[in-house]
Parts: structure tokens; C-alpha cells; sequence
């Protein structure tokens, strides 16, 4: 494995350009919808956040019936992410009438789906003007379905967002740890929790976006806020290695960008759940930084 520090003392990690030359991280570029409103000129965005950004809020009626949900569709361009507020999930292929959630009335039709059924339109400033406006389909499960599509790429109202995302994740055995498993629309990194006294285990996957913070459980229960745990790889089940100790006591595990398992090419992450740096991925580099600025005199 490689050494974490230079001959002369210095830190022997390459900064983010270099980790992307690598091909350990690559650069992603998202165009965001920044503001969203209703015929009336309601504000449709939500403080509820999807995809790492504020989403739009809607209220889905279904056609026949009249059951309503409240729900918040991604803001990023040509993704399909929602999450319901309340109301139950509709069913597959169930086409929905979209209302503004503060007025309640219906936002406007605009031409047809591929699938046959309409797309709905609101708009992306308070001019409400059909050529700065985005547009989904009304058929739940459609491919085009809560997808918003681009009609003008216009900086006032659409953001581009350059994230970082780890694509290549190893243990000290070489065991890749990148999952099939979708966080932040990208693969995510497999790891097993376990409690210290080694009674409770889940296996989970956090985020590959460098510094984001979701994760989800794949198997076995959640561990409590506060709680420090062993950090395994889920293949040979072998601890991560440890960088050091986070400034909240728990320790900062690590895992390889490649093969090679050079500590210059490595993300880290504290084991606390909870912590502000708990299943957030960071480059090493980044990480010794941060620990010798606040902890070494």
C-alpha cells in the first residue's frame, strides 16, 4: 500500500483534477430547475430535497375517482425521482389530473405523450410564458412520467450543478464495493455496519457523490443516532482500513479508488451515524486536511 505522506512531511494526496484523471471520479453536469410556478403564479418549488436539490411540489388526482396524493418530483432535468407527502402511491399506468398545491387548480395541458395520453406544463418563471416552461406526462409509469423535459436552456431559471461520483470503490482484498443499488441516480457503495460489541449487523449503501450524505439499508435494522460501528466490506466481511479518529471520537474508515490500495487514492468517511461526516465520502486528501487543522497543535 502507499505511504500517506511525502519525504519532505507534506500530504501524499493528489487533488480532485488528479483523482478524476485516474478515472476513480468523474465529473457529472445537471441541469436543475430553479424556480417553478402555476398559472396563477404560485411557487411550486418545495423545501423537501430530491436528488440533493429542492424538488417541485404537485397534488395528483386520479381522473376517475378524485384520490389525491401530495408528492415532490425532482427538479433535475430528465430524471424521474418523487417522493409522496401523503396520500397512497398510484398504480402503475394510472393517469392523474396535476394541480398547483396552493390553488388547487389544474396546471395546463400541452400536446400529447408518446403514450398517448397529455403532458402537463408549468412554468419556470413569473412571466408565465409557454417558451420557458416544463413539461411531463400524466400516465403514472410512463417513461416520460414525472421526467421533466428541457424546453429552453436558460441560466435565470435552469442551473448547471457539477457534482463529483466515485465509479470505482475496493477493500484492502481488492473486493470492488461499488453496488447495484441507485443513491443520487448513481451506483452506490456496499458496506456492512456492525455494532461494536459485534450482537448487530446491516448492510447498507451510501452515497458515491462526494459529500453527500444519503444512504440506504438493504438488510437488517438501523442503527441509532450517536451509535459508532465496524465498517466491513461485504464480500470477504474484513474491516476497512481506519485514517484516524474523526473530531467526534469515532474512527474514519477508508476505502481504495483502484487495485493498487494506495492510501493517495482513497475516499473516507466517519462511522458515526450521525456524525456530519457519517456516510459522507470525501477524498483523503480532503479528509488529513480537515483532522490537522482541528486536531494537531
Amino acid at each position: 500500500m502507499g505511504t500517506m505522506f511525502k519525504k519532505d512531511g507534506t500530504l501524499n494526496f493528489p487533488d480532485m483534477e488528479e483523482q478524476v484523471r485516474h478515472q476513480a471520479i468523474r465529473k457529472d453536469h445537471k441541469s436543475v430547475v430553479k424556480s417553478a410556478f402555476c398559472p396563477q403564479g404560485h411557487d411550486l418549488m418545495s423545501s423537501v430535497k430530491i436528488d440533493g436539490y429542492k424538488g417541485i411540489h404537485f397534488i395528483y388526482q386520479e381522473q376517475k375517482t378524485g384520490r389525491e396524493a401530495d408528492i415532490v418530483i425532482t427538479a433535475v432535468v430528465g430524471d424521474c425521482t418523487k417522493v409522496y407527502l401523503n396520500g397512497e402511491p398510484f398504480q402503475k399506468d394510472e393517469i392523474v389530473n396535476v394541480l398547483c398545491p396552493t390553488c388547487r387548480e389544474a396546471l395546463p395541458n400541452h400536446g400529447l405523450c408518446e403514450c398517448g395520453v397529455h403532458d402537463y406544463l408549468f412554468f419556470l418563471d413569473q412571466k408565465l410564458s409557454m417558451d420557458c416552461a416544463q413539461t411531463f406526462c400524466a400516465r403514472i409509469g410512463c417513461v416520460s412520467g414525472s421526467k421533466l423535459h428541457l424546453s429552453r436552456d436558460d441560466a435565470s431559471v435552469i442551473e448547471q450543478m457539477e457534482s463529483h461520483v466515485v465509479t470505482a470503490g475496493y477493500c484492502s482484498n481488492g473486493h470492488s464495493l461499488i453496488s447495484d443499488v441507485k443513491i443520487d441516480q448513481y451506483p452506490g457503495i456496499g458496506l456492512i455496519y456492525k455494532s461494536l460489541d459485534q450482537e448487530k449487523e446491516a448492510e447498507i449503501v451510501i452515497s458515491a457523490t462526494i459529500g453527500e450524505t444519503h444512504k440506504a439499508i438493504l438488510k437488517g435494522e438501523a442503527f441509532e443516532k450517536g451509535e459508532a460501528v465496524n465498517v466491513c466490506c461485504p464480500t470477504c466481511r474484513e474491516e476497512l482500513p481506519i485514517l484516524f479518529d474523526c473530531r467526534c471520537g469515532a474512527p474514519i474508515y477508508m476505502f481504495f479508488l483502484d487495485r493498487d490500495l494506495h492510501f493517495n487514492r482513497g475516499q473516507a468517511f466517519c462511522s458515526r451515524v450521525g456524525c456530519a461526516e457519517s456516510s459522507r465520502t470525501l477524498l483523503s486528501k480532503q479528509a488529513l486536511k480537515e483532522f490537522m487543522v482541528t486536531q494537531i497543535p
